[in-house]
Formats: structure tokens, sequence, C-alpha cells
């Protein structure tokens, strides 16, 4: 695939226009970039090897490229059986930015009424074809664009006329706007003083006709060549411009396209086959809805008429992550109901809604459309048919994400106060709360529930404690191999011996079941991998940011995004919770493994990672840190050592002090516990090695 032929740009021009394309039939890779595949064409057997190469890699093209990247599996473009040519992907096809084109730059490249001969396609007709073109010299723009000015050509003098505007206007072909595009001042044709002819090059144009020539190829206007959605929806395309090779590519585009305006989709929806606007053979014939005199061929309004009815689902509130949004939150969502996608990813559907028609329009495709939702899909994914929600023939609702025991007064069989009882047992101050507030803010020592409530709970408890987040990771992880979910009591997940002391099948079954239909939930980004995500990347993070568990999995946050209030919470919760990562607890572990005893608690406690204050309180010079009292075991003086976690060496303050030996040697942590030398071997086994070699103690400090 390292022919220059089959990059993106040379795919999507070949199933744009076919065999009138002026990039991919190229005989060099200059002459495709250039566009000017016309003039100098690729033998017919290579021509025929790229088409059959085409047809066979259509999901290359870059609108099935942009379908995976923003919604993976759940795409629904790439995972087409063939092409489909009527879907129309690119978020510059919308509307509002059609309508931007046809405010400010339309008036240079597609003037309208009886000057529509002037488009940089008929000039390219003419000095390709001459006399013979059937496009330019058409008597009216209807037959012009479908290529019939042979049979319905204009009078003489229209021609001469056109003959004569082209042979000094050359320069607003196409391929001399590209040459300007790509290459720029070095550009060969685009200032040529006359029309060059093939493979020469002329005297050069004199400057202020170069600067006129340039003035009418730059592009114009603050939305629709924008770089990218968001910065053309915020109207800084000025600021944030794409290519100029890429304006041109979208200016033809909404020319040849005028058809899929707002205006015109609106006509065909209230009107369908009676519609006098979108039926037309132009554009200004259009606007004047006079389809009923001047209108498309009936192969040309079927063509329409198919594209409107599957344009359907090209709008992005059509995505997964906009479904979801609706399924989890109805009309309190605060992405589906936003007036365009950057709003919607910014959670701003209160401040920037859509219309109320708009927004009941939606909600009614939601409601025939709800298994769509990632939901829906990882359920099917996991389960089949035999899935719980696939089975469902209503829309979810929040309950059913829901474990129905714990709404209202059993709100104390929620997964967080199964988890406390599990773990702390009596000693509990969660699940031992007398209500849902005292409970959740961790009072239940203060406020405690009555003793035959606990007791109730305890009982329960002990017939649901696999119901506990830790038991559900360990199904999500680890499956038939894990040691807590499928232990046989309580005690046995304690000690993790699942498989010394397993369940029974059909229990375990159950079990299953019951994870699949509430594990997880929607805190599935609490997960280690998303806590981690979030420490290392911050906001730039694509997994924590995604607005669903596969999207996260897929690290595709930037694609499919959650909320921006959703994105609060979560930045909260993490910033609370930031030494659940793997790293820091890899560096527990580590430490935990390497001292035994008394000293053990001492080690761990000089961890490098997990022992830090949360990233958002850090400071270069902690204010006030720890301190530690210790008594030297040789000179007997007391002192004060301050601990600097992270790393940092200790500072110490006493009243009369002789440094120690063990203080005075080793590395920070071991200065800091005062260990002797000998007591560092197992943390420092390189220097133990060392002394053995040479036979000496190391005494520096």
């Amino acid at each position: 695939d390292e022919e220059w032929w089959k990059q993106p740009q040379y795919i999507e021009d070949y199933f744009q226009k076919g065999d009138e394309g002026r990039h991919w039939p190229g005989k060099t890779e200059n002459d495709g970039k250039s566009g000017n595949a016309h003039q100098s064409p690729c033998s017919g057997p290579e021509k025929k090897k790229r088409e059959e190469w085409y047809k066979d890699n259509w999901w290359k093209q870059p609108k099935y490229t942009d379908d995976w990247h923003k919604n993976g599996a759940l795409g629904d473009a790439w995972c087409g059986k063939n092409d489909a040519p009527k879907v129309d992907k690119e978020w510059w096809k919308q509307g509002p930015f059609i309508e931007n084109w046809s405010k400010t730059h339309k008036q240079k490249t597609s003037p309208e009424g009886s000057d529509w001969w002037k488009q940089p396609q008929y000039v390219e007709d003419f000095h390709r074809f001459g006399p013979k073109g059937k496009k330019w010299n058409a008597k009216d723009e209807t037959h012009g664009a479908e290529g019939t000015g042979d049979k319905n050509p204009a009078t003489p003098d229209d021609k001469k006329a056109r003959e004569h505007w082209y042979g000094n206007n050359w320069w607003t072909a196409p391929k001399h706007a590209l040459d300007w595009a790509t290459l720029g001042p070095r550009g060969q044709t685009w200032k040529s003083a006359d029309l060059p002819e093939a493979g020469k090059t002329g005297p050069e144009a004199p400057e202020d006709v170069k600067a006129q020539r340039e003035n009418w190829y730059r592009p114009i206007g603050d939305m629709w060549r924008a770089s990218g959605e968001e910065l053309g929806f915020a109207k800084k395309a000025a600021e944030n411009p794409c290519t100029p090779a890429e304006a041109i590519r979208r200016d033809e585009w909404y020319r040849q396209n005028w058809w899929k305006a707002p205006e015109f989709v609106d006509d065909w929806k209230k009107n369908g086959a009676n519609g006098k606007k979108w039926a037309a053979g132009n554009e200004d014939a259009g606007k004047k809805g006079e389809a009923d005199k001047d209108p498309a061929s009936p192969e040309e309004q079927q063509l329409r008429d198919d594209w409107y009815r599957n344009a359907g689902d090209n709008e992005w509130w059509k995505e997964p992550q906009y479904c979801e949004d609706w399924a989890h939150n109805g009309p309190e969502g605060a992405m589906w109901t936003a007036d365009n996608r950057p709003n919607a990813n910014r959670g701003g559907g209160k401040e920037h809604p859509c219309p109320n028609q708009e927004k009941e329009e939606r909600d009614a495709w939601y409601k025939d459309n709800w298994w769509k939702t990632p939901t829906c899909h990882d359920d099917w994914k996991k389960n089949g048919k035999a899935g719980p929600l696939c089975g469902k023939k209503k829309p979810l609702t929040t309950l059913d994400r829901q474990d129905p025991e714990t709404i209202g007064d059993g709100w104390w069989k929620k997964p967080e106060y199964i988890e406390d009882w599990l773990k702390n047992g009596d000693g509990g101050k969660h699940w031992t709360g007398d209500d849902p507030v005292s409970a959740a803010a961790g009072l239940g020592h203060k406020k405690p529930a009555s003793d035959p409530e606990k007791e109730k709970r305890e009982k329960w408890y002990k017939d649901n404690w696999w119901k506990a987040p830790s038991c559900a990771d360990d199904w999500a992880k680890k499956g038939a191999n894990g040691k807590k979910w499928g232990a046989v009591d309580p005690d046995a997940t304690r000690g993790e011996n699942g498989d010394t002391k397993p369940a029974t099948d059909p229990e375990k079954e159950k079990r299953e079941d019951w994870y699949r239909k509430h594990a997880d939930g929607d805190d599935w980004w609490k997960r280690p991998e998303f806590i981690d995500d979030y420490q290392n990347a911050g906001p730039s993070g694509k997994k924590w940011t995604a607005g669903n568990p596969t999207a996260g999995a897929l690290g595709l946050g930037h694609e499919c995004p959650a909320s921006g209030p959703e994105k609060k919470k979560r930045e909260d919760w993490y910033k609370d919770n930031w030494w659940k990562t793997p790293t820091c607890h890899d560096d527990w572990k580590h430490l935990h493994a390497l001292t035994t005893g008394r000293r053990r608690a001492q080690t761990e406690r000089s961890g490098v990672l997990w022992t830090r204050t949360p990233p958002a309180e850090r400071t270069e010079t902690p204010s006030l840190p720890p301190t530690l009292k210790r008594k030297s075991v040789r000179t007997g003086t007391e002192s004060t050592l301050t601990v600097m976690t992270g790393g940092s060496a200790p500072s110490s303050s006493t009243t009369t002090r002789t440094p120690d030996r063990a203080e005075r040697s080793g590395p920070p942590e071991t200065r800091l516990l005062g260990l002797s030398d000998s007591d560092t071997s197992a943390l420092h086994p390189d220097r133990r090695r060392r002394r053995e070699r040479t036979g000496t103690k190391t005494t520096g400090g």
C-alpha cells in the first residue's frame, strides 16, 4: 500500500468524481498533487489496476476512517458491507457551514443567473475539450450541469462571448487554483502571463495581475474553511484556517451539492415529490421555487431523493455518545439537547439548546433507536441475544441501571455500603449510618442505626456480600479465575480463597447474571487504568474523558467525550483518589515486600509515591511536613526529624545531638528511619554485594 495513489486524498478523489477525477489517474505523484491528471494521465492498464484496488478498498475513504476513530465498534458507516456514497460524514458538510459558504465565498466561484458558465468547472470543460465540451456551451445551467450541451446548445453569439471570457480568465480553472494552493509563489501555471502550453512555462504576469489572481484564489469565510468543527462554530476560521487545497476541495463540493443545504432539505421533508425547490435543475431556479419550470432530470431527482432518505442518519446527535446521554439523563441531558456538536461535547445543552421542534424530533428518534446506545451494544457483545437489554422492547430508563432493591428505604444495599461492610465489618462508618445522609458522610459511629436495624442489614450482607464493587471488579477483570467473587462466603473472599473455597456452580451462575446487569454501572471510570490515565495525561487523557465504557477502553475520549459536568465530577473524584493508581500501588507493594516485622510498617510509610500529598495540593516546599521523634542509640540525644515525602531528604532540629553512624550513611529513607548499615542490606542488595566483594564497610554519608 505504499503507492502514492493509495493515499486517502486520492481514494476520495476517485469515489467523489470517478473518471472526472483530476488527481488519482495522474501519471506521476506530481501530476496527482497538482490536479494535472487530465493532461498527463497514466496508462490504460495502470488506470484499471487502480480502479480495481479502489473498489476493493472503499472502506479506506476518510469518511469511514473518521467514523471508526469517533465511534469504534459502534460506527455504523465503516461496518457496512458496501460503500455508501450517500453518507456525508465530514463536519463541514453540515447545514450551517453550507450556509456560511453561500454567504461569504460563493459569489467568487459560483456566480448565479446569466453568469453561471463562469464557474471553474465550465472553464475547465472549455480548455480541456474545446468546441466538443458538453458543459460550457449549454443553453442554460441545468443542461450545463447535466453535460447535455451538445443536445441543448447555446446560441452562437453566447458561445463566442463565453470563448472570449474563457481566453482571458483561463487561470480560474481548478488546476491553476490547485497550483497556487499547493505551491504558492513557486507555482508554475497560475502566475503565467498567458495560458501556458503543456509542459512549458512562459513569462510571468505583472505583479498587479498576480495579486488580482491571488485575491480570487484566496478563500474567505469565518466558518466553512476552519481547520476543525469547534473552531468553525466559533467562527475562528480566519485565525485557524484549513489548507488552501482543502478549501478548494470544499468549495467544489458546495457548488456541486447546493441541494443539500437546509433550505432544500426542508422543502423535501415538507413537500416530498411536490417540492419546487429541491427538484430544480440549478440552485438559482431552486431558490426561486421554479422546479416546475426548470426541473432536474428524472435521474438526478431520484439521486437526490435517495440521499434525502438516507441522510437522516448523518446528523451528529445520532452518534452513540449522544444516544447514551439521552438514555441516561432523558430531558435533563446536557449533550443531546445542544444546538451543535462542540456545545454538546462541553455539556452545554442548557446554555445553547436546540429549538424545541428539533428537540422533539430527536427525542422521537431516540425512542425508536434506544438500542443503539453503547450500553446496549456492550450487553449484546457480552451476552448476545440472551442479554438482558437486547430482549427489551422499550427504551432504557434510569431504573434499568439500578438494582431495584437499592431504591428508597433499601439505600443501604448499594454496592458502596456492601463494600464498607465487607472490608470493615462492625467498624464500618458508612453501612452503619442511620440514614442516607449520615451514611454517605461516614458518620455511622456518631449517628448509628438501631441494633435491630444493623442486625437486619448484616444478615442481608452475609447473603449478598458478593455484590461489592471489589468482587464485581474481580469478575470483570479475571472472569472464572477470580478469587473473590466466586468464593463460598465473605471470609473466603477477604482471604482471596475462591479457588480453594468456591461457591457452587448454580450460585456462581446467579452472581454472574447479576454482574452482567449491574456491575460497574455508571462508575466504570473509577477503575485504576482510568485513574492512571487522568494522572498521566490530565485533561488530555483519552480514556477517562470518554462518554461510555467502550470509548474509554478504546481510548476514544477525544472523539466520544463525556459531558462537561460529568468530567468535572470525575476530576473531583480523581483528586481525592489519585493514590489508587497502579503506579502508587506498585510503589507500596514493592516496599511492603522488601521488609518484615517492625521495620515493615516504617518502610511502608517511606514510599516515594503513595505517601505524597494529593497532586492538587503539592508544592515545591511543603508548608508543614510531618515529624518523627527518635533517640540516638549511641548518644541518647533525642531529635526531631522532618519527613520530606516523595523522596526528599529530611531536615532535623535538636538541642544537642551528634549524628550517629546509621544516620550519616545510606540513602534518604534509611537516614530518616535511623536503620543501621546492616539493616539496609535488604533494601540495597547492591551495597551489600560491594561490601562482600571489597571486605570494607561504608562509613560515608
